[in-house]
């Protein structure tokens, strides 16, 4: 089951002041929930550093441990430490102040490179790239957005030799442990085929008010396939409902069992790949294709049906991604897909709920996210796990690469890190998240209005910034098979100027921690990564919050 985190106007208090009138709430916002506030005074103003910290924290160096990553010294082009271009990850901190990464690939001539830096969870680094054919050369291309602490940067190689990466902070005086990174570099492929998807959109009841988030993230998938160049020959959709767009059968067993051992078997000649996308609800060991007709499948059925399509086959790279509660089930356990050469994405453990956002769900909102951006299985994976376990955490996405069984162990890496659906010559074009760059401290007062603010940059233009807030005396549902929806306060934050939005939340009543949980979306649909922070109301009135990207 997903759980469903709606916005609803009854959970909010009355409002004291006007909105500022430069800025209208769009027809969703909660009648009367928030107030906007004005603008933040000089000392919140655009930090030089786009890094995400509570207003009057000192940006002060955090005392670095001794002898830094696994890859130093690395702090001169002569000491450049070598990474493969097969898209697996290295992961590094900048340990000292004024530290400096020097990492160098064999490039090919004519060949495209995907060179990219992800912040891992609860780190601050804020990353600048620079890229030369030599030491002490001239610089090639280089990257320090203020929209975004990671780099991504796609290289097509002038001449054949090595190329030298140099990466630094922004902040040369943020150092240690906790300014970390993961920096990989994919070579794409020469292929334009990005194989063949069969995908499958579930349902568990009638009028089920999730229905709408299912299709959202199945139709995305379908139109993903679409922009890289698939046909429709090339795609497999089934869904209850036979009227939308795409759909070539209704979600059955049978059908689905058809599309992989059939329909895969006879594509497969001209294909390299077969991935296979899931969505819906389930359970230990089940996925309902259509539970009102008796149609679900567990995964002794699924991966008797890939044995199959593999032995007719056995040079194609499968790849499974299923998004519903429980869904790690099919990666744990007896009746495992898990197999040497599969990659098995769950959007949760074996024994947690996956949550729905407003329109999909949190995991595969992500996951699509960066798949459009070219990244590859692994990266993708990583984006919306981070995303997800910020969000909820009690959501934890698994991967399984090497056939193990195990959903946590780093060695999956080795085979989805190889594999995405970004190849040479179609690279599509920049696609960046928004950036939540800072968030500040609230502080309630008596009568529990507190004051929510979060600076949000974006290449483009940023849609709608909004927080989710969690009172302390929350908590999550029981796992249930049913989609589960769940009101809970929300406030929209409103446009203020210098990249700032803010509100006046009126509700902060509760003795306890409470858990805010600050989003926001581009006009291009991208999403960013949420950040969360606690405050906690007690007899003290002490507010302790914590930044997550």
């Amino acid at each position: 089951a997903f759980r469903y985190a709606q916005r609803a106007a009854e959970y909010f208090p009355q409002a004291v002041d006007a909105p500022v009138a430069t800025a209208t709430p769009s027809p969703s916002t909660p009648a009367a929930s928030v107030t906007p506030e004005t603008s933040p005074t000089s000392t919140t103003s655009t930090p030089t550093a786009p890094t995400p910290t509570t207003t009057g924290t000192p940006s002060t160096a955090t005392p670095p441990p001794l002898g830094g990553d696994a890859y130093e010294s690395d702090d001169q082009c002569s000491d450049a430490r070598a990474i493969a271009t097969d898209g697996i990850v290295q992961r590094r901190n900048f340990h000292q102040t004024g530290d400096s990464d020097w990492v160098k690939f064999d490039a090919t001539s004519g060949e495209q490179y995907l060179i990219e830096v992800n912040i891992p969870d609860n780190s601050v680094a804020d990353v600048a790239l620079e890229l030369v054919a030599a030491c002490g050369g001239t610089v090639l291309e280089a990257q320090d957005f203020q929209f975004s602490p990671g780099v991504r940067l796609d290289y097509t190689a002038a001449n054949t030799g090595s190329l030298y990466m140099k990466f630094a902070n922004h902040d040369p005086e943020r150092a240690g442990d906790t300014v970390a990174y993961e920096l990989s570099v994919r070579q794409l492929s020469a292929s334009a085929a990005p194989g063949l998807l069969i995908i499958v959109a579930g349902q568990i009841k009638n009028n089920d008010p999730v229905q709408p988030n299912i299709y959202h993230v199945t139709d995305a998938v379908y139109q993903l396939f679409k922009d890289k160049g698939a046909t429709d020959d090339q795609i497999y959709y089934l869904a209850p409902d036979l009227s939308r767009t795409g759909v070539d059968a209704s979600a059955t067993a049978a059908n689905l069992e058809a599309a992989i051992t059939q329909w895969a078997d006879e594509q497969a000649a001209s294909a390299q790949s077969l991935t296979l996308y899931l969505m819906d609800h389930g359970g230990q060991d089940i996925f309902y294709l259509d539970k009102l007709r008796g149609e679900w499948i567990t995964p002794t059925d699924l991966h008797g049906w890939l044995n199959k399509l593999e032995a007719l086959r056995p040079t194609l790279n499968i790849n499974v991604i299923y998004e519903a509660c429980e869904s790690g089930s099919f990666i744990a356990g007896d009746g495992s897909i898990s197999k040497p050469g599969r990659v098995v994405i769950a959007s949760t453990d074996d024994v947690n709920l996956a949550w729905a956002s407003d329109d999909g769900a949190i995991f595969s909102d992500h996951f699509l996210d960066s798949l459009r951006r070219g990244e590859s299985l692994y990266t993708s994976f990583r984006s919306a796990q981070i995303a997800a376990q910020i969000a909820h955490p009690q959501q934890q996405p698994w991967i399984d690469g090497d056939g193990d069984g195990v959903g946590t162990d780093d060695a999956s890496q080795t085979v989805a890190a190889q594999r995405g659906f970004a190849f040479a010559g179609t690279f599509p074009d920049e696609i960046w998240p928004p950036f939540i760059a800072e968030v500040q401290q609230i502080e309630p007062d008596e009568q529990g209005r507190g004051v929510l603010r979060a600076q949000v940059r974006d290449d483009v233009d940023v849609d709608s910034v909004w927080a989710v807030i969690y009172p302390p005396s929350y908590s999550a549902p029981a796992e249930s098979e049913e989609l589960v929806q769940e009101a809970l306060p929300t406030a929209v934050l409103l446009d203020q100027g210098n990249d700032w939005y803010g509100a006046r939340f009126d509700g902060f009543n509760e003795k306890g921690v409470y858990r805010v949980v600050f989003y926001a979306d581009d006009n291009q649909g991208a999403h960013a990564r949420p950040v969360s922070m606690t405050v906690q109301l007690g007899s003290n009135d002490v507010y302790l919050p914590l930044i997550r990207r």
